[in-house]
């Protein structure tokens, strides 16, 4: 039998490809204790409200690549088809951040897309 090469992600293989070990297990269990006792996870209402932050910044990406569609005289039946995406990058996108992190700026940057200032 033969086995499958690993694929490697990036330019150093990986340290170990060997699965969690019990010990490894219980470890991560106590640190994961440790960071909640630290209050180092965001509650459910700031998950939900940097959702909400990111969903409403797709709306617009979307609503502004219709209308510059629709300026650019491009009939209805195809801008309806277009769209945008927004992709979260950083720590929120590698799932490292802290509770309350960047909800000031999301704050600014909302209000100053609302009042037109961006």
């Amino acid at each position: 039998m033969t086995t499958q090469p690993t694929k490697q992600w990036g330019l150093t293989p990986p340290i170990s490809t060997a699965l969690p070990t019990p010990t490894d297990i219980a470890q991560n269990a106590a640190m994961v204790e440790e960071l909640k006792r630290q209050n180092n996870y965001e509650t459910a209402p700031e998950t939900q409200k940097r959702q909400n932050t990111l969903q409403l910044l797709q709306n617009i990406t979307v609503e502004f690549v219709k209308e510059v569609s629709r300026r650019k005289g491009y009939p209805e039946s195809q801008v309806a088809q277009f769209g945008g995406r927004i992709y979260p990058y950083g720590s929120y996108r590698l799932g490292v951040f802290s509770p309350g992190a960047s909800h000031q700026k999301q704050e600014n940057l909302i209000d100053g897309i609302r009042t037109g200032g961006i």
